[in-house]
């Protein structure tokens, strides 16, 4: 069953179900410290066939779903009445399908080859524990497990620098909160059974976050982040709250804080602030797709050497195509702009972020 505890932070946070997922369930050491591993045993090996571990994951998630809302009280916003959520069946229904599709692929790849192995869900499994138990196997690493192996950018902290240190924090919370919005659910930042039936089968599936994301606009879950940029149209252009990162709405924009913004909504990166550093850590591109960046020089001195030249790497917008290009204006605040206009003066580049399919 699901129960509830707290961390040091006192953030709330909610231990899975380990029959669902083949594993004993987490005990308290003899002498009272710390838990059990959330992973197999020796002697609890998996089945082998995928028709077996199919057969498996699937009884005992059954089981495991019919009690995994007690100790949860009344207050749980994603609840046993919301089980038919029209969004939230969509998007289980449409990860399923996935899923059967991968694991239709992967089976006739290894008959050809005469070899049985384990499925995909119990391969991705495995290793999204595997992941956990270097963090201490605690729920809250499992957690956090899934989060990375989707995608999630969960930060440094933990013995892998990758985020999963067992401990749910902020950073852990927004993850959480993104992945519901994806889902169809309401994003409260809080794990609940529909979040985590929706996260084990992401998992399960193989599923990455550009996946998810593109599934989610598809399934009108989200809105592309084309359509959050051109909401922020007319806001006025300003230095406050440029920090913030989606969903906080900040009230202005300067330039780079705008394309942070819409960056860490639509691409799930997280850019650096000023215009100079984006410009380093980006590659030139000939041809432009839509969501890349385009970056102006001379608006200003940027490299502070008393010239307003090739060199200052000052200004930067999206690239929207059909020579237009959305950007937060020093003069006119968020607007869209036609690069056949004063711009194609100090126009430097269009860039792309590696690591992300535009």
């Amino acid at each position: 069953m699901i129960y509830m505890e707290k961390d040091k932070n006192e953030y709330p946070f909610v231990s899975i179900n380990t029959v669902a997922r083949g594993r004993i369930l987490p005990k308290k050491q003899p002498d009272g410290i710390g838990e059990t591993p959330l992973y197999p045993t020796k002697e609890q090996k998996p089945p082998k066939s995928s028709a077996q571990c199919n057969e498996v994951l699937q009884l005992k998630r059954t089981a495991s779903t019919e009690k995994s809302m007690e100790g949860l009280g009344e207050n749980v916003a994603n609840s046993k009445t919301d089980q038919n959520n029209s969004p939230y069946v969509k998007f289980v229904s449409e990860v399923k399908e996935l899923k059967k599709e991968q694991q239709q692929k992967a089976d006739a790849f290894w008959a050809m080859k005469g070899i049985e192995v384990p499925s995909l869900s119990v391969t991705n499994i495995n290793y999204r524990d595997s992941l956990a138990q270097k963090a201490g196997g605690s729920a809250n690493a499992m957690i956090q497990a899934s989060l990375f192996v989707i995608g999630y950018d969960l930060g440094t902290y933990g013995p892998n620098k990758n985020g999963v240190d067992g401990h749910i924090g902020p950073v852990t919370e927004k993850a959480i909160q993104e992945f519901q919005r994806t889902a169809g659910l309401n994003p409260t930042g809080k794990m609940d059974e529909q979040t985590m039936s929706a996260l084990d089968l992401a998992v399960e599936a193989g599923m990455n976050k550009n996946a998810l994301d593109k599934l989610s606009v598809t399934l009108g879950h989200t809105p592309t982040w084309l359509e959050v940029a051109k909401k922020q149209l007319g806001k006025p252009y300003g230095w406050d709250e440029s920090k913030k990162q989606y969903p906080d709405p900040p009230k202005s924009f300067d330039c780079s804080s705008f394309v942070g913004w819409i960056y860490s909504y639509g691409f799930s990166k997280k850019l650096t602030r000023r215009v100079e550093s984006i410009y380093q850590e980006t590659v030139k591109v000939d041809e432009p797709k839509l969501g890349m960046l385009i970056v102006f020089h001379g608006t200003y001195d940027s490299n502070y050497d008393g010239k307003k030249d090739v060199n200052d790497k000052s200004h930067i917008g999206i690239w929207l195509g059909n020579n237009q290009f959305i950007h937060a204006s020093s003069s006119k605040g968020v607007i869209i702009s036609n690069l056949n206009t004063y711009y194609k003066s100090i126009f430097d580049s269009f860039r792309a972020v590696p690591g992300i399919k535009y």
